[in-house]
């Protein structure tokens, strides 16, 4: 499936009702992670409310990738849906590597004597009028396959319960975790997606910062100008995106110092794209009202699940995980503790301004 093929069926699917998004959603998870996965542009996941700054942030995203996932925060109502009773359910659909990891105390009360998991896998969404007014808004995008929203996911486990009662709890999955590895306890990213997550959204001692950058967007433009914007600015937009792939690739091979990464690769291009958006901003190309050139800060940072980056930041320095991957894991012990903590990457959103102007 193409990423506006998925758009199409998933916005067609939400507008009819948010139970029938749901098992849309799950129905096609297989064939909408294989696409996204292998989707070779830039692209970004993001968790979004209702405000002004989360449609700016949207609105941000959808200019530094080219293909973002989202998914809006749980308010008042929602709906679920699941594979089925149990965890085999959700193996039959997802396929045989599929697992699910939680923490180390509630593994015994999940796990039945024959070997079997007592919990079921399963998708969530929020159902109100908010949440459905931000999808229709949001169709513009969604339609060409530059947005693409998607239920958060959970695990139905059994409730400890000394009454004897049938109740259920649900833990939340954590956003990142791969779509065959549903993870209560870590994350665990194996997809080539650099989400873009809130200063408080994880253990910031587990993080080593490689560089810090401030990319211009047009905050307040409608989606439906914003849409065709991303097709007429596609040249000028691929170039910034090239060169954010390309810093992200230096960062990690520890190549260069954060400060030559900025100002070598990424700040001219940016610098461009600002002057074209401070054009475009003054222009009577709008529909649907004004729009000021914003910013974006985000630091590219590398997170450890298993906590051990920060006893070897002094090690690597400023230049990041190329010389941790290079020098530190030289040593083969070290490098076999190592792999018992994956790290993986992403954007740490420290500052949304909606006017450089004000």
């Amino acid at each position: 499936m193409k990423p506006d093929e998925i758009g199409r069926l998933l916005l067609k699917a939400s507008r009819r009702n948010t139970q029938h998004f749901l098992e849309k959603y799950r129905d096609n998870f297989r064939d909408i992670h294989t696409s996204i996965s292998s989707f070779s542009g830039v692209k970004s996941d993001i968790d979004v409310g209702y405000d002004d700054d989360s449609l700016n942030l949207i609105r941000f995203s959808v200019f530094a990738n080219d293909l973002t996932t989202f998914s809006l925060k749980p308010e008042e109502t929602l709906t679920l849906t699941t594979f089925g009773p149990d965890a085999d359910s959700a193996k039959k659909a997802i396929g045989e590597s599929f697992t699910i990891t939680t923490p180390a105390e509630l593994v015994s009360h999940v796990r039945n004597q024959d070997g079997s998991v007592n919990a079921s896998p399963t998708f969530i969404h929020p159902n109100h009028d908010g949440a459905q007014k931000l999808t229709n808004k949001l169709a513009p995008l969604i339609l060409r396959g530059r947005l693409i929203p998607r239920p958060s996911r959970g695990l139905l486990i059994p409730a400890k319960n000394p009454f004897g009662k049938e109740k259920w709890d649900l833990l939340e999955v954590k956003s990142d975790s791969p779509f065959d590895n549903w993870s209560a306890d870590t994350s665990r990213v194996s997809e080539k997606t650099l989400p873009i997550r809130a200063p408080d959204s994880e253990d910031s001692t587990k993080e080593l910062s490689l560089f810090d950058i401030t990319f211009p967007f047009l905050s307040g433009i409608g989606f439906y100008d914003l849409a065709k914007i991303l097709d007429d600015e596609e040249f000028h937009l691929s170039k910034a995106r090239v060169a954010m792939k390309a810093a992200i690739g230096e960062a990690t091979n520890g190549n260069t110092s954060s400060q030559e990464i900025i100002n070598e690769i990424i700040r001219p291009e940016l610098d461009a794209l600002e002057r074209r958006f401070q054009l475009l901003s003054k222009s009577k190309i709008l529909k649907q009202g004004s729009a000021a050139v914003g910013a974006v800060t985000l630091s590219l940072v590398a997170y450890s699940t298993g906590g051990l980056l920060p006893a070897v930041a002094s090690i690597v320095g400023a230049s990041g995980l190329g010389l941790l991957a290079k020098d530190w894991l030289s040593d083969a012990e070290k490098a076999a503790g190592y792999a018992d903590s994956p790290y993986y990457l992403l954007w740490r959103l420290r500052r949304l301004q909606r006017d450089r102007s004000s």
